[in-house]
């Protein structure tokens, strides 16, 4: 069993790893030119590294949120776990 903070550490390494693989995709078809992707099935993997990183990212913020909840800064790790959604 995971402890509370490897499980945390997992979702925002994941989250970050999700996020870049999705970002680099992007990047390599040329999105920013607006360069259209080269197949349907390219575009949904694009897509869903980059809805699966926020999901991720969300995640791993709220169990810092909890991690955080017994020190001073429990207000403000909160405030940005919502802020982020």
């Amino acid at each position: 069993m995971m402890s509370l903070q490897a499980t945390t550490a997992v979702a925002l390494i994941l989250g970050f790893a999700a996020l870049a693989s999705g970002a680099l995709m992007y990047w390599l078809r040329g999105g920013i030119r607006g360069g259209a992707p080269p197949s349907q099935r390219y575009l949904v993997w694009e897509r869903s590294f980059i809805m699966g990183a926020v999901v991720l990212t969300a995640v791993g913020l709220e169990l810092l949120a909890d991690l955080l909840a017994v020190s001073d800064g429990a207000a403000m790790a909160r405030a940005g776990a919502a802020a982020y959604l």
